[in-house]
């Protein structure tokens, strides 16, 4: 049970922020951790210039004392001679006290002057003797400690955890590893196996216990490894993370209950003594809760995606970007008497009607679209909030925030914005800047900028996908690349000036009909918008959606480049990654498999996904073998059961006339050799798949094998893979009558496109390798698994 005092924690902070800081120091983080009902060791406080009385050393327990110097500016005490272990005896801790008040301020311009990337901001152009003496002004005293006496030198004798305030995702919980060796263990093993991260705001008991189990110490802390007994129980680090947890909420900008927010808060480390924890190292800095921004009224999207009206600024006579808008509006079949187009002079461009200037459309627009240079946007943004001419509107403008310069444009279109909505006005909602444009297929609309002839209509069987992306070039990639998909809508949301990823995910998650896969590319959240992302997707995945996630700026380069691109903060990646998984997101790890969980979500829709129980067949040797080495990984895993005897017996009766079975035996992964046709092939997939004991299948095959119809019927083929008796067609059969999911692999080169196209356009998910596939179908196996209970 929680036993926190808020009260007397809410006092310390304001105490501290009345002085003029924004940190506790490490005396008052021991005392939060007290009124948290954490245990710490016995400490007293020293300011520097006064003496203490010998009978203060009686209260501590053992025969030496922990010294540790107390100052604004030094977090890393260590390193500079700030603590010190000495025997408890008065004589000799005034004596260390005296040399650590005296020896810590040179040690720590040194240590500066070494890192000089780490100087703090009070420490700015000082150096020598005057970094020196600010270093000792900023010394406020030395923190007497008890000494713990603790088991220290293997992995788990220390442990981190704490909270912090992430911009994009609100309050997160940390733990894992602690110790000098925490950065060490952090990137050498596997995401949150070195520290774990969650969602403070998200997180209920099982995902808190996610948390707590996910790190690879925690089996050496349960005893569940040969050489280690148990240290702690399981309910006890629960209590800690929920402790945490309890605090990261209330402290937030999202809690009515303070208006202080706790921006970190971690003890490095807790250790473990008789089986109770210990915080032996803390900080804590806080600040003040920023002004809410007010919220965008998303029902607006509405008229984004299915707009009654359009109006367009930026049209000329020649191929402009304005142009090729209009020329993809009349192609995708919206009624040209719907689009007016702003330009003096000219009547009609395209036989769509002209007017003057924004006050005399002849109404007003459902959406508006600003296909101008950077420089002329705000002033046609001002206009359309100040004459209440549209419901919505696409900021084209190329560049606007993020090549050098634009900055105060869009400060400007901002502030236009956020003035308008803070005092109370019913204006639009933007998208964009640098928006390339959003297809919507229920509205018959493409404001793409891309010629037809670059990007024609997408023919795709599928239209129950939605793309979502800061990139535009990405959006268009995607629409160009996976033709069998004709996305419901796909929206390139630029730099967020207004509507943000998450405004998007929750409008999607109130109109949860027609699609069964949102994917979106992420560069980087505004402040806040990933919890809301995280908390939206979630509810998507609940109703049976999968919501995939390329999330980039995982590097320092990757950041920077993302920083450049979009004009957005990329945030941490690690957080980023741990709380939209966490949420029910699928993350990707690189391009390829964004676009392959992309298919796979959309053509196994509707399919039943049971279990990670996989039937594979083959008719290559290699290929068996590949598919048996690739059932796991850290990602996921699958197994291969052995076939049913009904099964078995099934696979006999097809094999036996062939003479397969002379060199071939029936088992999982099954080689057909190259002596199997296409209706042997047939047979044995449909078998494997009314196996009781198989989940889903991979069905490979090498199309060079003379006995199969793998080619296109031409001169200098007799074959024909549109005939009903080719196994291209029987495969297209079965995934018609088949509940199960089953992917193809066809292992060839572009002689048999053909063979992989026909397949593709009827719904059947075809990879061009045996291994590329199971990797992609066990991860996405894992994942549906995964969200089953959410």
């Amino acid at each position: 049970m929680l036993n926190i005092d808020f009260t007397s924690i809410k006092k310390l902070l304001e105490q501290a922020e009345g002085e003029g800081r924004n940190f506790l120091y490490e005396w008052e983080v021991y005392k939060v951790l007290q009124l948290s009902g954490l245990k710490t060791p016995r400490a007293e406080f020293i300011p520097k210039g006064k003496d203490f009385q010998p009978q203060l050393l009686q209260q501590y327990l053992g025969n030496r004392v922990v010294l540790k110097i107390v100052s604004d500016t030094i977090s890393h005490k260590t390193e500079v001679g700030g603590v010190k272990v000495v025997k408890r005896d008065y004589q000799v801790v005034c004596r260390a006290l005296e040399e650590m008040l005296s020896s810590v301020p040179r040690k720590y311009q040194q240590w500066l002057e070494r890192n000089s990337e780490l100087i703090p901001p009070a420490y700015h152009d000082l150096q020598g003797e005057e970094l020196r003496r600010q270093i000792e002004q900023h010394l406020r005293g030395v923190m007497i400690c008890e000494y713990i006496d603790y088991p220290k030198g293997f992995f788990g004798s220390e442990l981190l955890a704490g909270f912090r305030w992430s911009r994009e995702f609100g309050p997160i919980v940390l733990f894992g590893s602690g110790g000098v060796d925490t950065e060490f263990f952090a990137e050498r093993l596997l995401p949150g196996q070195g520290v774990a991260i969650g969602s403070a705001a998200l997180s209920g008991a099982e995902e808190l216990e996610q948390v707590v189990t996910q790190p690879a110490v925690y089996e050496k802390l349960l005893g569940e490894t040969r050489t280690q007994q148990k240290l702690i129980e399981k309910d006890k680090l629960l209590l800690l993370m929920e402790t945490f947890q309890s605090l990261a909420n209330h402290f937030s900008s999202l809690s009515e209950k303070s208006s202080l927010v706790v921006t970190e808060a971690e003890v490095n480390p807790f250790v473990i003594l008789k089986g109770k924890l210990i915080a032996l190292d803390g900080l804590l800095k806080f600040q003040r809760a920023s002004a809410r921004v007010p919220e965008r009224p998303i029902q607006k999207i509405e008229h984004l995606l299915s707009p009654g009206s359009i109006g367009i600024i930026g049209v000329s006579r020649r191929r402009n970007f304005g142009h090729i808008i209009l020329n993809n509006l009349l192609r995708a079949g919206y009624n040209k008497a719907r689009i007016y187009i702003v330009k003096k002079g000219v009547d009609a461009v395209e036989d769509c009607r002209c007017f003057p200037s924004i006050s005399e459309l002849p109404e007003k627009v459902g959406l508006f679209i600003i296909a101008l240079k950077a420089e002329q946007t705000p002033q046609i943004v001002e206009e359309l909030i100040s004459s209440d001419r549209a419901e919505a509107v696409i900021l084209i403008s190329s560049g606007l925030g993020e090549r050098g310069g634009t900055e105060p444009l869009e400060q400007r279109i901002r502030a236009a914005i956020q003035g308008s909505r803070h005092a109370g006005r019913d204006i639009p909602i933007f998208n964009g800047g640098n928006s390339m444009g959003i297809r919507s297929q229920p509205g018959s609309m493409d404001t793409f900028f891309v010629p037809q002839a670059k990007l024609p209509p997408t023919p795709g069987i599928r239209d129950n996908v939605i793309y979502l992306g800061q990139s535009g070039a990405f959006i268009v990639t995607l629409l160009s690349r996976l033709t069998t998909i004709k996305p419901r809508y796909a929206i390139s949301i630029g730099n967020q000036i207004d509507l943000t990823l998450g405004d998007y995910v929750r409008f999607f998650n109130d109109r949860n009909e027609g699609f069964s896969v949102l994917a979106a590319y992420v560069e980087g959240f505004k402040e806040l918008d990933g919890l809301e992302f995280a908390r939206s997707a979630r509810e998507l995945v609940r109703h049976g959606k999968d919501v995939v996630v390329y999330k980039a700026g995982r590097t320092k380069e990757g950041i920077d480049a993302t920083s450049g691109h979009t004009a957005s903060l990329a945030g941490e990646y690690p957080v980023a990654s741990s709380i939209l998984n966490q949420a029910g997101a699928l993350m990707a790890e690189s391009f390829d498999d964004f676009r392959d969980y992309i298919r796979l979500g959309s053509f196994l829709a509707g399919k039943r996904i049971g279990g990670r129980r996989l039937g594979c067949l083959s008719n290559a040797g290699f290929e068996t073998v590949g598919m048996a080495d690739n059932i796991e990984d850290s990602r996921y895993s699958l197994v291969l059961p052995s076939f049913s005897s009904k099964t078995e017996k099934r696979l006999r009766e097809y094999l036996k006339p062939s003479k397969i079975l002379e060199i071939a035996n029936i088992r999982n992964p099954l080689d057909l050799t190259p002596m199997a046709d296409d209706q042997i092939f047939y047979q044995c997939a449909q078998a494997i798949l009314e196996d009781e004991g198989i989940d889903c299948a991979l069905i490979s095959l090498i199309p060079l094998a003379p006995s199969l119809q793998t080619l296109d019927k031409g001169p200098s083929s007799d074959e024909d893979i549109h005939s009903p008796d080719s196994i291209g067609q029987k495969l297209i059969k079965l995934n018609k009558s088949c509940e199960k999911p089953f992917i193809v692999s066809v292992d060839a080169g572009s002689l048999y496109d053909p063979l992989v196209n026909m397949l593709e356009e009827a719904g059947i998910t075809t990879f061009r390798s045996a291994d590329r596939a199971i990797k992609v179908l066990g991860c996405y196996i894992n994942y549906k698994l995964r969200t089953a209970g959410l």
